[in-house]
């Protein structure tokens, strides 16, 4: 169930990331780049966190992703930040960066509930 619930979520933060920056229409690619990555760090630490509290898996990798990511998601979050990180019109790397997190993230979630299902 919590599974299933962390799935939906990021589907339904691209969806409202979509409306905003299409009411906004300004800096597009900066928005939708910055956006995405945060969206990627926040999954990352929260797959973490979920790996942590429901597989019982406490090595210190795990951890110390979870730190990494959520430090760098909320250092990433102000945009002036982001900006000075990624100054000029590169956004092709946090793109980039973004859409492996995303897909690496939900292949670890496919993987997981393929898991539970075969225990239950």
């Amino acid at each position: 169930m919590q599974l299933n619930i962390l799935m939906v979520i990021p589907i339904v933060a691209i969806a409202i990331l979509s409306f905003v920056v299409y009411l906004l229409h300004t800096h597009l690619e900066d928005r939708i780049s910055h956006a995405l990555l945060v969206l990627s760090l926040w999954l990352l630490c929260t797959t973490a966190l979920f790996i942590i509290r429901n597989a019982g898996n406490r090595r210190l990798s795990v951890i110390i992703l979870a730190l990494i990511s959520m430090v760098a998601a909320i250092a990433m979050t102000p945009i002036d930040f982001y900006n000075t990180v990624f100054e000029g019109p590169h956004y092709g790397l946090p793109l980039g960066i973004s859409i492996f997190f995303i897909i690496l993230v939900y292949i670890n979630w496919f993987r997981m509930a393929r898991s539970i299902t075969a225990t239950t």
